[in-house]
């Protein structure tokens, strides 16, 4: 496209913008939130998928379902509310956490972590995303689903891993995570994340796109897959750093109905007009403004939709007069300042309470991310909802912090510690009782015993050939 470019301002154009509220009755549960963006169609994919591969490996089944792997996300959600170095401290005698510790024993956890797994290894698939596929269409497919607000930013995310049995890993030295996978995210200025896609490298074949969007870059064809389901012409605002920004793009998206606005890679300084100081030039053909403004250093910015006025003044500070001084800035400058941010913002969001895992499976560590995108989008709903009923809010922590289910598994009693020296060795009324089911022995650990102390709550093996009750009383 053949652009004139004059020094005038482009047209205001229409901002009006009015959010479509849920009509909810009742705020809802945490758990409803969050299933809301982890659907139990998935949590029993994973059921189905983790019985299959425990067979494929060791020939047995491990009898999982639904409640249990349920229950194996809650532990791990707590496990990022109260970070241990090492899982195994949950269980240990001395830092052991009883609702944890309580809900499911420390192998039958072991098996859970080693055999968590979401498709069949037996069936080929191009994508090499495959391992993980079903749980990023599931989670992407409910995050679109929610009405968009007006303003959204498309940048970048990094998902922490160092695991190295993966080909699209990466590694930039510049970014505060230097290692990890690459996740491109469509998110508003709350955080509220609505689209994403993880990036396989340049060889991949993710964007797939319409035929009038294949002349753009690739850097720009990432912001057109990510706007696929943002409605058009709905007044809503895209923003979008230098790594995205072209002519082409910000034209293309205009031309669909799509207002957007970002920075530009320049060449030129202002820096000998001093800061504050603009320059612009617009195309009226196309509608499009690029603003050049001195801050600290210049900023070259693009819009189709907002131009520099109306003026508005911000402070900054002065080194020559020590005191802060103010300066003028464009109308594109404050928009811009306003709607980018939203993905960093869901960064540090996430970033609070991470699950963690360590594991060599790549896979299992963008799985742990999904976890982490439904947790903040389901809290972030529940406080959109809070708001539309003038409802006080609670903290992403104290919603977290909610009750594993039934606390511990069908039928499994809660584990009882070992009682202190003092307690054992006292020699007063350590009677041996019947029990109806037997326990694993705590002395010996390899036998079975229907004995139980009834002092010390442990079951014990009480037999000619091996008196373990008398050896765990006596020094």
């Amino acid at each position: 496209i053949l652009c004139r470019w004059r020094k005038r301002n482009i047209p205001v154009t229409d901002s009006n913008f009015q959010l479509q509220k849920d009509n909810i009755d009742s705020i809802h549960s945490p758990i409803t939130y969050f299933m809301q963006f982890f659907p139990e169609s998935l949590i029993r994919t994973i059921v189905e998928q983790t019985n299959l591969y425990s067979t494929q490996k060791i020939g047995v089944s491990i009898n999982t379902n639904y409640s249990e792997i349920c229950m194996f996300i809650a532990i791990q959600i707590k496990m990022s509310i109260l970070h241990l170095p090492s899982y195994l401290m949950y269980w240990s005698k001395e830092m052991r956490f009883p609702p944890i510790a309580d809900s499911i024993s420390l192998k039958r956890y072991q098996k859970l972590r080693r055999f968590l797994h979401f498709v069949d290894n037996s069936t080929q698939f191009p994508n090499k995303l495959f391992k993980i596929q079903p749980v990023l269409d599931a989670v992407r497919n409910e995050c679109i689903k929610i009405q968009p607000e007006q303003s959204h930013s498309v940048d970048e995310q990094i998902i922490p891993a160092k695991t190295k049995y993966s080909k699209f890993r990466q590694y930039n030295p510049k970014k505060p995570v230097k290692w990890g996978f690459k996740n491109m995210v469509r998110a508003d200025s709350s955080g509220f994340m609505y689209d994403f896609y993880i990036y396989g490298g340049k060889d991949s074949k993710q964007l797939a796109l319409s035929d009038d969007a294949t002349h753009l870059q690739k850097s720009a064809q990432t912001v057109v897959k990510l706007c696929q389901h943002l409605p058009v012409k709905q007044n809503h605002q895209l923003f979008f750093d230098n790594w995205f920004t072209t002519l082409d793009l910000l034209i293309y998206l205009k031309e669909i109905g799509i207002n957007a606005c970002g920075t530009i890679r320049g060449n030129e300084d202002l820096k000998k007009n001093g800061r504050g100081a603009v320059d612009f030039r617009s195309d009226f053909n196309s509608g499009i403004l690029v603003t050049k403004w001195y801050d600290n250093n210049a900023v070259h910015i693009g819009s189709n939709f907002v131009g520099i006025e109306p003026m508005s003044t911000i402070d900054r500070w002065s080194s020559e007069i020590k005191e802060k001084v103010p300066i003028q800035c464009p109308q594109i400058i404050t928009m811009y300042n306003k709607g980018m941010g939203g993905v960093d913002l869901a960064d540090m969001l996430i970033s609070l309470y991470r699950t963690e895992v360590k594991t060599r499976r790549w896979y299992i560590k963008i799985f742990w991310h999904c976890i982490d995108i439904a947790k903040v989008n389901a809290w972030l709903l529940y406080r959109r909802h809070c708001n539309e009923m003038s409802i006080s809010k609670k903290s992403q922590r104290t919603l977290l912090k909610r009750k594993l289910e039934n606390d511990t598994l069908p039928g499994k009693k809660p584990f009882t510690p070992t009682p202190n020296e003092i307690l054992r060795f006292d020699q007063i009324s350590h009677w041996p009782e019947p029990r109806s089911q037997r326990g694993r022995c705590r002395l010996c650990k390899s036998g079975y015993s229907q004995i139980y102390c009834s002092k010390c709550h442990v079951c014990l093996c009480l037999k000619s050939s091996n008196n373990c009750f008398k050896e765990f009383h006596c020094k």
